[in-house]
């Protein structure tokens, strides 16, 4: 397995984590300067921005800024070499959105590194359960990034058990993963270490295939991703 560790743009973040992580991911934001990272000679892979960074690739009246966010992810994936670009689906905001718009979208982009990833259960976001997705990837001939706690988060909705649920995304074959700590119960939050994380990781750990590419989306706290990435490692060694 290879493990991954995302940040936003904090080097002394990443320099920590040099010796543990086998690759970086990165958030592509339009006008921020990339260039602490030519210090690295790690693979790097890049997400696009979504929609907290006000990008619906669904929304019609939104095609030239999601184009422009898209384009610039793709120029950074050219810089670093990449061999991966993860872009969110997409939601139904209002009547200039349709999934119809995304899959149009997609299917314009003719950089075949971009892949889609599943999205955490919203009303009438694209992208939520593993028959979304499969549709996305046939109407678009996109690869998967598949995010362990946004489906968890999905089951929990729908009244599924989750880590059966898992096993449906993984039945898709993913080409990148994204797992993190979070709470299933109460205030539900996600991005944790797994310190504070009540998943169960050996379950999980056995769901996911040993050749996967494991991007931990945990906090931004040094000490405590350099733990998360040692339990990560040790549960992939025990298995």
């Amino acid at each position: 397995m290879k493990i991954g560790v995302k940040n936003y743009g904090d080097l002394d973040y990443f320099r920590a984590l040099n010796d543990k992580a086998d690759y970086f991911e990165i958030m592509a934001i339009p006008g921020k300067d990339y260039s602490y990272m030519d210090e690295f000679d790690k693979p790097i892979v890049i997400h696009a921005q979504h929609e907290g960074f006000g990008i619906n690739i669904a929304d019609k009246s939104k095609f030239d800024k999601n184009l422009e966010s898209i384009n610039f992810a793709i120029s950074l994936a050219d810089k670093f070499n990449s061999k991966v670009i993860i872009l969110h689906p997409g939601k139904i905001s209002d009547s200039n959105c349709s999934e119809e718009q995304a899959i149009s979208f997609l299917n314009s982009i003719k950089d075949k590194r971009v892949i889609i990833e599943n999205v955490t259960f919203v009303k009438n976001k694209i992208g939520i359960t593993p028959e979304n997705i499969a549709n996305l990837m046939k109407k678009t001939g996109r690869g998967f990034c598949f995010d362990v706690n946004h489906a968890i988060i999905t089951a929990l909705e729908l009244g599924k058990e989750p880590y059966e649920y898992l096993k449906e995304f993984v039945k898709l074959k993913p080409s990148y993963y994204h797992i993190g700590g979070q709470t299933t119960k109460g205030d539900g939050k996600t991005h944790l270490s797994f310190k504070h994380s009540d998943i169960d990781l050996d379950k999980i750990m056995k769901i996911i295939p040993k050749d996967a590419e494991l991007t931990l989306e945990v906090s931004m706290n040094i000490e405590d991703t350099k733990y998360d990435v040692d339990l990560i490692r040790k549960l992939d060694n025990e298995r």
